[in-house]
């Protein structure tokens, strides 16, 4: 479930830090730590670096995010 004021935004997973732990970057260059949301704990998804995802940031607090699915190759064009 989404929380109220949440941004969602598109970001590349640059490596895997730990078990569902990952840095991601934003198109604009910004670095996060995105780890994944409690929906994907129970059902994990297979990650790899340089996929595209989406993610829950909070605008407070742009120094991590949920990791909510990944975007398929279809839905983004860049090559």
């Amino acid at each position: 479930m989404a929380r109220l004021g949440a941004i969602h935004i598109a970001a590349k997973l640059l490596e895997s830090r730990k078990a569902g732990v990952w840095t991601a970057e934003f198109i604009n260059g910004h670095c996060v730590v995105a780890f994944f949301s409690p929906e994907l704990k129970k059902d994990p998804i297979e990650l790899r670096a340089g996929e595209w995802v989406v993610m829950e940031v909070s605008p407070f607090d742009l120094s991590e995010g949920c990791i909510l699915g990944k975007i398929n190759k279809s839905d983004n064009d860049e090559s």
